[in-house]
């Protein structure tokens, strides 16, 4: 009725109300309280630190400082998918490493996975992996890479196999750079295998990259525990 809408302020507007004095107060924390009074006397009414109209001083600092508060001002102060501290937005690739890391969680649970492994070269995509905590452990492959600095030419990848110790799930294994990415596969799940991580008919789900792609694939380990199950070819007689 009349008499509901005449009494108390709306909790949109009231929250409105102290978020305005929060960000004053804000303001005058950090920009300082302007030229102090001469003599020390407290100002009359009406009239301020700033002087006597203080708004046309506050008001670019309560805009930037209200336009931060707001996350609208600069994206170094936002955080969201695809967006770093102080770097914005890192485009569709932060994007494609969250994706690929969470699907590979995901399709483990759902499989009833033993092992992830992961290849990479800088423990980025791992790093990802054991972000989202999986139940299951992560076997590393570091792939090192040849690199030259103009002057001599040096293998990269001992370092990062290293830093995969300090990260919670990831089993780092420096991997021996092969024309085959199966091969490298295979040698994995027997060295599992021999530590207990997977046993026959249990299923692996791979993290690998094929040239710019990201690829996720679910093996199974074959009967004797060795490597991974083929598929048996169709015999034309049967």
């Amino acid at each position: 009725g009349a008499g509901g809408g005449g009494g108390g302020s709306h909790p949109a507007s009231r929250s409105q109300s102290c978020a305005d004095i929060n960000t004053a107060v804000a303001a005058m924390a950090r920009f300082g309280s302007g030229p102090r009074v001469a003599g020390g006397a407290v100002p009359s009414e009406g009239q301020s630190a700033y002087g006597i109209s203080p708004l046309p001083h506050l008001h670019p600092h309560l805009h930037h400082v209200s336009g931060h508060a707001s996350g609208r001002a600069s994206p170094s102060v936002r955080s969201t998918t695809g967006t770093l501290y102080g770097g914005g937005p890192t485009g569709p690739y932060m994007g494609k490493l969250e994706s690929i890391a969470s699907s590979a969680v995901r399709a483990a649970e759902k499989v009833k996975a033993s092992l992830i492994v992961v290849y990479t070269h800088t423990s980025r995509v791992a790093s990802l992996v054991a972000k989202y905590r999986p139940p299951m452990p992560i076997l590393t492959l570091v792939v090192p890479r040849l690199t030259s600095d103009g002057l001599r030419w040096q293998l990269q990848g001992r370092g990062h196999a290293r830093q995969c110790l300090l990260v919670r799930g990831l089993l780092p294994m420096l991997s021996a750079p092969g024309p085959s990415g199966d091969e490298v596969l295979e040698e994995a799940i027997a060295m599992a295998s021999r530590l207990g991580l997977v046993g026959p008919g249990h299923h692996v789900v791979v993290v690998e990259r094929v040239h710019d792609a990201f690829c996720l694939k679910i093996v199974a380990v074959d009967e004797l525990g060795l490597g991974i199950q083929r598929d048996r070819p169709m015999d034309p007689a049967a």
